[in-house]
């Protein structure tokens, strides 16, 4: 057996004291990186807990953190723990969560008891598709709490050093990218042993180098700007050819597309290009690189650089809501321009106004009522007026439609627009009117047709008014025939006795054969003050055309002045009957107007020679009264609407 040496051992021996495990110290560093936006597990944060003792060991059951006001940046978080190890792994995920708030919480699903010794914690984060260049990503350890309801709060956190750069080069194949913020567009920069190319310029690398990029807001466009560009686009100083280089920019998510920018020659290739803005509908920019070497010793171009963003969002207008009103109005047939529609485009935003095209209209099957219709717009006003006149459209068929032939651009907020129509000579009393707006149709193709349409009111009320001079109506069916009221809205003030004058109203049959008939419902011609020395009101009713004819009623006395005439029916070859009025006012002090009166007008009797446009029937006539009272006449006689005779 041999002999050799060795050292021994010396230890010292000492009594141990049993203690609570503490947490003595802790040690917080931050990372230093500059992500893309939609980088997943960025290293953010490194945190240390040094613990002493080893009895009632400590375990952590939650971790507190706050983003420093950068929440907005991060998408989600994890938790990794390492040991006593202070390099990062990714073997132990504690716990993740995402990140909505400035203040979080990790609680791990399971976790040893510590041990004495250092412990090491790393947070990573996911950066937000939408995060933008120089938005700072930072994570703070604010707590732990451990299972004995124990914590540590004893931190201090430095300023992160993740800083986002979006940046992105143009490397081979097709990529695509989407844009939010502003990102940096470059060529692949060179490296020393890329010979023949010089450093600071760009790798000449033969293949086709595809970019879209897309913008990550709704409705946005994207815009590149530039800031260096130097294309390598010449022959070799030898007289060889070359493949010149490609550098193109489609308006679009492919080569496709059509071109905003190319280089086509050394100039193109060496001069600052001007900004270059998306106007596809996706708002998408497509860039088509190759360097193209065939003889590349002498590349000495700078490359390019350029800032991507995305341009103000464009909010093109919309009608959000649409309101329609129809008129309270009692047209006559053969009345031109009644106004029986008013309706209101609502609409948001300015930008792309919208252009109305078409108008789309159903009649309710009322369309035999109607001849012609015209479309006004009164912009943001809605006072009637016909000074900006649309379309307008013969009305042949239950649907119908005006096409613009002065189209307006709409502006933000209400748009105002009228439909008048021409009501057909035949139209019948009590014959109800209508008109239903359905869509309207835009240049850019949308429509609109979300319109309710309240029932319509309007009802052909066949109404002749006493006017100065002579007037002649041809009569078929019922007509109504009033005076002028003086205050028409209120017909109680009386008829209008401040326009004295010959009002001779000539009423003709349209059927040949056939007979005028008058009926009145209500007559109060003059009352006056007995002082006055005005000549009395004139009120004849003559037999045939004109007033040559034998006085069928005649006003001569304030009796029957106030009194109902009996039925007055023509006698005359031609069947008409003629009115003349005169209030004969020449003293305004002491005259009054009466009521004034109301009668039907109709022809009756007779054999017609043709189709009649209405067949009359005397032994039941009704009308409508101004006041919107019935009145209905049997051989004669009058009846309210319940049966009622009138006196």
């Amino acid at each position: 057996q041999s002999l050799s040496s060795y050292n021994g051992w010396e230890a010292t021996l000492c009594e141990f004291e049993p203690k609570d495990m503490v947490i003595t110290s802790s040690a917080v560093t931050k990372e230093t990186a500059t992500p893309v936006c939609g980088t997943k597990n960025v290293q953010v944060l490194h945190f240390v807990l040094s613990a002493e003792n080893t009895e009632q060991p400590l375990q952590p059951r939650e971790f507190g953190f706050n983003t420093n006001g950068t929440f907005a940046a991060i998408d989600s978080v994890k938790l990794y723990y390492t040991g006593n190890s202070s390099k990062f792994a990714t073997t132990n995920l504690l716990a993740e969560t995402d990140v909505t708030a400035n203040e979080f919480t990790l609680i791990p699903a399971a976790m040893d008891a510590f041990k004495e010794g250092e412990h090491h914690f790393f947070v990573t984060a996911d950066i937000s598709d939408k995060a933008a260049t120089d938005d700072l990503v930072d994570i703070n350890i604010d707590r732990v709490v451990f299972t004995d309801n124990s914590s540590y709060r004893d931190f201090n956190n430095p300023v992160s050093g993740v800083k986002v750069l979006n940046s992105i080069a143009s490397v081979c194949d097709e990529h695509t990218y989407t844009i939010s913020g502003k990102w940096q567009f470059t060529h692949t920069a060179a490296k020393a042993e890329d010979w023949p190319t010089v450093v600071g310029g760009y790798t000449m690398e033969i293949c086709d180098q595809i970019s879209t990029f897309k913008p990550a807001t709704a409705n946005a466009k994207l815009q590149m700007e530039f800031s260096l560009f130097d294309i390598f686009y010449a022959n070799d100083p030898y007289g060889f050819d070359t493949n010149k280089a490609q550098f193109v920019i489609y308006n679009g998510s492919n080569t496709d597309a059509d071109v905003l920018f190319e280089v086509n020659d050394l100039a193109s290739a060496t001069t600052l290009p001007a900004t270059v803005t998306s106007t596809a509908a996706d708002g998408s920019l497509t860039v088509f690189f190759n360097a193209n070497p065939s003889f590349a010793g002498y590349n000495n171009a700078g490359g390019w650089k350029a800032t991507l963003s995305e341009s103000a969002i464009a909010n093109p207008m919309t009608v959000i809501s649409a309101s329609v009103n129809k008129e309270n109005v009692t047209p006559s047939a053969g009345e031109k321009n009644v106004r029986i529609m008013h309706f209101i485009l609502q609409t948001e935003n300015d930008d792309e106004p919208l252009q109305p095209t078409t108008f789309s209209f159903n009649t309710g099957n009322t369309f035999s009522l109607i001849n012609h219709a015209k479309l006004y717009y009164t912009g943001n006003s809605s006072k009637y007026a016909i000074t900006n006149l649309v379309a307008e459209t013969e009305v042949a068929a239950d649907e119908f439609t005006f096409t613009t032939t002065s189209a307006p651009v709409l502006s933000a907020g209400e748009n105002h627009f009228f439909v008048v129509v021409d009501v057909d000579d035949n139209a019948h009393n009590h014959d109800m009117l209508d008109i239903n707006i359905t869509q309207v149709t835009f240049s850019n193709e949308s429509s609109y047709t979300d319109f309710t349409n309240p029932e319509s009111t309007i009802k052909i009320l066949n109404h002749i008014t006493s006017q100065l001079d002579e007037n002649t109506y041809i009569i078929s069916d019922t007509w109504l025939f009033t005076c002028a009221y003086a205050d028409p809205d209120v017909p109680e003030f009386g008829f209008d006795i401040w326009n004295p004058g010959d009002q001779i109203s000539i009423f003709v049959p349209a059927t040949e054969g056939k007979k005028i008939q008058m009926l009145f419902s209500q007559f109060e011609a003059l009352i006056y003050d007995s002082n006055s020395d005005s000549d009395p009101v004139t009120f004849v009713v003559y037999d045939g055309k004109g007033i040559t004819g034998k006085k069928l009623f005649e006003v001569t006395n304030e009796q029957n002045a106030a009194a109902l005439p009996p039925t007055i029916t023509s006698s005359s070859k031609d069947g008409a009957i003629t009115v003349l009025f005169n209030p004969n006012n020449d003293d305004y002090i002491y005259m009054q107007g009466g009521k004034g009166w109301i009668a039907a007008v109709s022809e009756i009797g007779g054999t017609p020679t043709g189709t009649p446009s209405t067949v009359c029937n005397n032994e039941a006539v009704k009308y409508i009264t101004p006041d919107g009272q019935l009145i209905i006449n049997r051989q004669g006689v009058l009846y309210n609407a319940a049966g009622q005779r009138i006196k």
